[in-house]
């Protein structure tokens, strides 16, 4: 704080705690106004009636006698035009900064803060007490990061913190935060990088937050991928290296909320990359990667039990030959109960670029991994591929495979889009060929389940145009796939990259970056699935035209809330940026997440964005780093 709080220990609470008064100041409110530097102007008090006190401050510092007052009380600072709200439910300390605005916004499910404080009614006021403590008790949580980063795990009203530039007061100099238009909302002050947002409410409920990571993680982890876990607990898993040449990189682990630092989870020899996580009902996990021990390619997992921690990491494959490993990134989803199924891509020694697609599944009950097994033909070649469970254990995975019955394909040949389903414990039961078409597919397709067990797939398929479209086909559980149809109709530009997700409902969304031949640009794109009317909306842009976009991903709610995340060439930089659907009031404009360093040009060197959201609406943000 640039401006020295003179009396800020004695106003805030000598020899109190938990915000109550002692029996010297039992009457009294008093605290400090502060938005990183001192508040100098004017502090005004409400009571539950609409009895107001004010006083001037040059320090920040205030104290109202309110022993002739009715509680609870709403708090207000004024200076230079601004204003900043804070409350009490009784007598005692109640301070007034950035954050106590977000909580008394939360508290009231409103950012209309001067409204409630210039028509001030009981029953509003009572709300507001009420939810005060549920609020607080929120922020702090989705802050956990950010307050831990600066020491200042506190309660924003009630504690106590010193003018020294650490700290509460630390943190205030470096965020900037707003509460407008029913959102709330921290920001670096520096970079201008949205850290944390949420709609009004006293959970804080649809967050999306990045505070967790920066661009000195990034540019280490290559390759990331993340779950939130049930608590909300995010758990990025990357790779990186440890030292010059083939052979020496290792997978690291690390809970955003909980850990101040990552753990080594794989084995320190090998080239070890590219790792996948899936995360249960109960915050246990598996990670899945593919290893390169003495240049041959296996694929290796690992175990994270709650209360226990990380199991030792374990080889499933033995490949003998280079021409019989994995190869590709290996691909998992995990039940409610911890049961999972990991997928891949493994070459043939009797036929030169031929590929299967080979699963295993683990085990809860007998803690055990079943060996590979083939799932592709044999015959045809198989790849881009992707396997996804619901909660209640019914599993899917899609992958292409290739019409050639000699065992061989490649560029210019026809292929079919195949779906296998079962269960997480009892393995696949049904293959079906979902499309097949005389008509190009680019290897891209993406897959979602949902409570019930309805599968959507997704795939790039080139049109009778001469384009690349996004095409889909969905099944209701145990019935039959729709006929394929496109969704993007694309003719003056191609699409890349699809990705689905469901909500609760069977609602759904795609997503896929869009090229237009118009203007050469190339943007988010995003189709939105209504369950009720089984149809799809018309595609909408979702990036500005500020520069070309990629590598865009989804992660949708139960309630259907969406937050999507990509990276951006734009003229002075590449960022990473975010847009949040809410069904209350549709897509945000984007938000900048991260602007990279001078080393990122967006094609050799580029961030590499992921998103996840847990089953109470709380997403998070990371970004690594990729290069070709």
């Amino acid at each position: 704080m640039k401006n020295a709080l003179l009396a800020v220990i004695g106003l805030l609470l000598l020899g109190c705690s938990g915000g109550q008064s002692s029996s010297t100041n039992a009457a009294t409110v008093s605290g400090v106004a502060a938005t990183g530097a001192a508040v100098s102007g004017t502090i005004f008090l409400k009571d539950s009636t609409g009895h107001e006190l004010s006083m001037a401050t040059t320090d920040g510092t205030f104290s109202f006698d309110v022993s002739a007052l009715t509680p609870p009380f709403m708090l207000k600072a004024s200076w230079g035009g601004n204003t900043m709200y804070s409350f009490a439910a009784a007598a005692g300390t109640a301070n007034i900064t950035p954050l106590t605005q977000i909580i008394v916004a939360a508290a009231a499910s409103s950012t209309d803060l001067d409204a409630m404080y210039l028509a001030p009614t009981p029953a509003a006021f009572s709300a507001v007490a009420t939810n005060l403590q549920a609020a607080t008790a929120s922020l702090r949580n989705s802050l956990k990061p950010l307050l831990a980063s600066y020491n200042a795990d506190m309660d924003p009203i009630s504690g106590t913190f010193a003018a020294n530039g650490s700290g509460m007061d630390g943190l205030l100099d470096h965020i900037t935060v707003t509460s407008v238009s029913g959102t709330v909302s921290v920001t670096d002050k520096t970079s201008g990088s949205a850290l944390f947002s949420a709609p009004a409410s006293p959970t804080l409920v649809n967050s999306v937050s990045s505070m967790s990571w920066t661009n000195g993680i990034a540019a280490i982890a290559q390759d990331p991928d993340l779950k939130v876990s049930g608590a909300g607990d995010g758990l990025a898993v990357w790779w990186t290296y440890t030292g010059t040449g083939y052979g020496s990189s290792v997978i690291q682990a690390q809970w955003l909320n909980s850990e101040s630092s990552a753990t080594q989870i794989s084995t320190a020899t090998g080239f070890a990359m590219v790792p996948k996580v899936a995360v249960d009902a109960s915050g246990n996990a598996i990670v899945v990667w593919m290893q390169s021990d003495n240049q041959l390619n296996n694929v290796w997992v690992n175990r994270y039990t709650v209360g226990l921690g990380w199991d030792v990491p374990k080889k499933l494959t033995n490949a003998v030959s280079a021409a019989t490993g994995p190869s590709g990134v290996p691909s998992i989803s995990i039940d409610g109960a911890g049961n999972a199924v990991i997928m891949w891509n493994q070459s043939d020694a009797s036929i030169s670029s031929h590929f299967d697609v080979y699963t295993s599944q683990y085990s809860v009950a007998n803690n055990s991994w079943s060996a590979p097994a083939m799932l592709s033909t044999g015959i045809n070649c198989a790849y881009g591929y992707k396997v996804v469970s619901n909660g209640s254990g019914n599993v899917a995975l899609i992958y292409n495979q290739f019409q050639r019955t000699d065992g061989i394909g490649g560029n210019g040949d026809a292929s079919d889009i195949w779906v296998a389903t079962g269960t997480t414990t009892n393995g696949f039961t049904t293959r079906t060929k979902v499309s097949s078409s005389p008509n190009l597919l680019y290897g891209q397709a993406s897959l979602a389940i949902d409570p019930a067990g309805d599968v959507l797939a997704a795939w790039i398929q080139g049109n009778n145009s001469g384009y690349f479209d996004v095409w889909v086909s969905r099944q209701l559980s145990g019935g039959k796939w729709d006929t394929p149809k496109t969704i993007a109709n694309s003719v003056t530009g191609e699409c890349y990259s699809p990705e689905v997700a469901f909500d609760a409902n069977g609602n759904a969304f795609a997503t896929w970056e869009q090229q237009s031949d118009a203007n050469g640009s190339q943007y988010v794109a995003v189709s939105h699935f209504s369950a009720v009317s089984g149809l799809w909306n018309s595609p909408a842009q979702i990036s500005e035209n500020i520069g070309n976009t990629y590598d865009q991903h989804i992660a949708v709610d139960p309630s259907g809330n969406a937050t999507l995340v990509w990276y951006q060439i734009e003229s002075a930089a590449v960022t990473v940026r975010s847009a949040q659907y809410l069904k209350a009031s549709g897509w945000s404009a984007s938000k900048l997440i991260s602007t990279m360093g001078p080393t990122y040009d967006g094609y050799t060197v580029f961030p590499v964005p992921r998103v996840d959201v847990n089953a109470s609406g709380k997403s998070m943000i990371i970004w690594g780093t990729s290069s070709d």
